[in-house]
């Protein structure tokens, strides 16, 4: 029987639903299986997009300012290319696309339109990485019986049942883990830049990433600092026409940097893995990097209910601590390390996404 055309529906809204997205869809490829996907971000109209990167740099510099775009987010739907919009629709169609990941609810309103296009019967799994509702998923009704829901963490059942395998490489033993790499997710939003300074003073060796050149200034002779290209967008392809990740470089001590073209996954996964703990704010991506590598979370102020809501599970289950609680241990290695071993217990517990999709996929759909 033909194998499906499976497609991944993610989003750019910082990266913790577009990394993912790109994630599931190369070990998709992986695996034998064949798999496209498409960013929302790239169906926007020219001048919504050139919005983007404004807004990206805003949030950055102000978290006040994220919060309060947080609390206005709407529909985006208005703001589509119609003639991309039918151009896509077009081509599911005469693909007869009938398997689909989505990772963000902006993508609801076009799979509505495809659905009342499409006679065939559709599989179409809506992944929701936040441990409650985020922006996205509330903006729309989805409470349909074509839709299933898909937690991979939930709070209100307090479960972690899926996780993502990002880089498929062997847990690096704790012991073997050196400094903390603190960030602001993928767009650089929360309170880490200014808990910088307080976690200078206290000697630490940090892995810092940087979102614009104007986080490099000052810089701490202790920290490595590693810059996210500024210029980068989700919606931006390659030679071959594929969605990539976000190039990454090291700092080097006299400024210049390199950016590196990632493989299958993101370099920044790298510096994940080889740390005692994760400084953040509890954002998804964080949850999956966190998960995939048993790596604690030490987490920062939430951006919105729906990240507490992510920062209380894995308080719950003994994964994580707020940097304030962490301080009030004597900033404990041990308690951290107890959360690695936590971490390795709960991933056992919780089914790899990819396998268990590939295992249940339904081939005559």
């Amino acid at each position: 029987m033909r194998k499906p055309l499976i497609t991944v529906l993610c989003a750019g809204p910082g990266l913790g639903f577009y990394v993912p997205g790109i994630v599931v869809h190369r070990q998709l490829k992986s695996a034998g299986l064949t798999s496209a996907v498409h960013v929302y971000e790239g169906l926007l109209m020219a001048d919504k997009q050139q919005n983007i990167p404004k807004a990206k740099i805003n949030f950055h510099r102000n978290f006040s300012f994220a919060l309060m775009g947080q609390n206005l987010a709407k529909d985006p739907s208005p703001y589509l290319d119609e003639l991309a919009v039918q151009h896509l629709l077009t081509q599911w169609q005469s693909e007869n696309r009938t398997h689909f990941i989505v990772f963000s609810g902006f993508w609801i309103p076009v799979l509505n339109r495809y659905m009342e296009l499409c006679a065939s019967q559709l599989s179409i799994e809506l992944c929701h990485i936040d441990a409650a509702n985020s922006t996205s998923w509330g903006l729309f009704k989805t409470a349909l019986p074509e839709f299933k829901h898909v937690w991979f963490n939930n709070w209100e059942d307090k479960s972690i049942s899926y996780y993502i395998d990002i880089s498929g490489e062997t847990i690096a033993p704790y012991t073997q883990r050196d400094g903390y790499l603190i960030h602001g997710g993928g767009w650089g939003m929360g309170t880490y830049k200014e808990k910088l300074h307080g976690l200078n003073d206290l000697q630490f060796k940090l892995k810092v990433i940087a979102y614009e050149h104007k986080d490099l200034e000052n810089r701490n002779k202790l920290s490595q600092y590693y810059l996210i290209d500024p210029d980068w967008n989700t919606w931006d392809l390659d030679a071959a026409g594929a969605h990539q990740f976000p190039p990454f470089g090291l700092v080097a001590t006299d400024g210049t940097l390199n950016y590196h073209a990632a493989g299958n996954y993101p370099e920044v996964y790298d510096l994940v893995m080889q740390s005692k703990a994760i400084i953040s704010k509890p954002g998804a991506g964080t949850l999956i990097d966190s998960l995939s590598s048993a790596t604690p979370l030490i987490f920062l102020e939430p951006f919105g209910s729906y990240e507490n809501k992510n920062a209380l599970l894995w308080k719950h289950f003994g994964l994580g601590i707020s940097l304030q609680d962490w301080l009030g241990t004597g900033c404990s290695t041990a308690v951290l390390e107890k959360s690695h071993n936590r971490l390795l217990e709960v991933k056992g517990n919780a089914k790899n996404y990819v396998q268990h999709y590939i295992n249940n996929l339904n081939y005559g759909t």
